[in-house]
């Protein structure tokens, strides 16, 4: 927090600015009604606040927020909030004195993160701690808990006239350092400060793949981020957007900022909520293989089909056959009596067709007396031809029919 290095009242430790500010901030918050501190103000004053927090050498309680009301939106507020979405908000902030080290060489800034019911929050500069938060706390006055949904890491600086900017003279309302006379609402000396540098030399994250508490991503099963997002896409992209999920990169030699690049590593995680997707993948079904299995299934299914076809083209030539030149007969009469075939031909002439050769009247006669009956004496219909009237019509009502046996 910028401004004098004047002592600050209600503060432990005879903290001054600058300071560093460490809070977590829960909702929804201790209502007014239930006497919850206000700025200026300290808990142990007969507020009701929460309980185990641990602060370390050169810390102090922050007095001056203990949370943020957020009211109903005014309409050119780029994000909108109805009166029955406003609510109450708790920040639980320490602050732990910064000197001139702070801004002119690298320090190491630490915080330890374990969420569950023994869980806590714990910052640490440079190995030395200085304000923790145990989750018996949290339970205790709000039924809250250490925070286990997924969240961003963000380093940025950060500028508001409600941050350590004093209060302005009457009429000053713009805040200008290109401008001296738009410097009113300023601390002295702080425009020289600019233009500002926040240098980071590194950022690592670290979990332990043993506990089960600890997740990583933005989206664990047990706050499927991703699935609610895809669920609720307008209040997530903006008019322009066509997709509200934008893919992570990993790895590559991508810029991902002025000075920072993508890491080429990636962490043992595996991702559970992969959509399935149907893919030819080169390392395990190259693509040729894949063309001439795909060609030598349609060759077998064409080569089927054919023979299907082929198959019922000739049972149905078979079936033709049959109908034009089988002749019907009871079983019991002998191969004798059927062969040679006869062939019923009616035509004016006596020519012979060719390959047959008339069966004589006697032969006829006795073809019929062997249709008729065999020797066991029992009767069988006449012999006939598919195609035609019976012989024996035949034989009574067309003279010029003639019978004719195969050579």
């Amino acid at each position: 927090m910028p401004g004098p290095s004047t002592p600050l009242p209600l503060v432990r430790n005879n903290l001054r600015r600058p300071y560093n500010s460490m809070t977590l901030q829960l909702a929804p918050g201790i209502p007014a009604n239930k006497r919850r501190p206000q700025s200026g103000t300290l808990p142990e004053w007969g507020f009701n606040w929460y309980r185990n927090l641990t602060y370390g050498q050169n810390t102090s309680i922050n007095p001056f927020f203990y949370g943020t009301y957020l009211a109903p939106t005014k309409t050119a507020e780029p994000v909108s909030r109805s009166q029955k979405e406003s609510y109450q908000c708790d920040a639980i902030s320490s602050m732990a004195q910064l000197n001139e080290s702070h801004f002119e060489n690298m320090h190491v800034f630490r915080l330890e993160w374990q969420p569950g019911d023994d869980g806590y929050l714990r910052w640490y500069m440079d190995d030395e701690f200085r304000f923790g938060i145990d989750a018996a706390g949290l339970a205790e006055q709000q039924n809250a808990r250490i925070p286990n949904e997924p969240s961003y890491v963000i380093l940025n600086t950060a500028i508001s006239t409600s941050w350590g900017f004093p209060n302005p003279p009457p009429g000053c309302t713009e805040y200008d350092c290109k401008d001296p006379a738009k410097q009113c609402g300023m601390n002295p000396g702080w425009c020289k400060t600019l233009p500002a540098e926040f240098q980071i030399d590194y950022v690592r994250i670290y979990q332990h793949a043993a506990d089960p508490r600890q997740t990583i991503g933005c989206n664990p099963r047990e706050y499927p981020t991703k699935r609610f997002i895809k669920a609720h896409e307008s209040r997530y992209k903006a008019l322009e957007e066509t997709d509200a999920l934008l893919a992570v990169k990993t790895g590559g030699d991508d810029w991902q900022g002025p000075q920072c690049l993508v890491p080429t590593y990636q962490n043992p995680f595996p991702d559970w909520d992969v959509e399935p997707t149907i893919s030819w993948v080169s390392p395990y079904i190259p693509h040729f293989l894949a063309f001439w299995v795909s060609m030598c299934i349609v060759a077998m299914g064409t080569t089927l089909w054919f023979a299907w076809r082929w198959r019922q083209q000739k049972r149905g030539a078979h079936q033709q056959q049959q109908q034009q030149h089988v002749v019907d007969m009871d079983p019991s009469v002998t191969m004798a009596a059927m062969n040679p075939l006869a062939y019923l031909r009616s035509s004016s002439t006596t020519t012979p067709p060719s390959g047959y050769q008339p069966i004589p009247t006697t032969e006829m006669t006795s073809l019929r007396t062997a249709s008729a009956s065999d020797p066991s004496g029992q009767q069988h219909p006449p012999f006939h031809h598919t195609t035609h009237a019976e012989y024996n019509a035949a034989s009574t009502h067309h003279p010029k029919q003639t019978l004719y046996q195969a050579l």
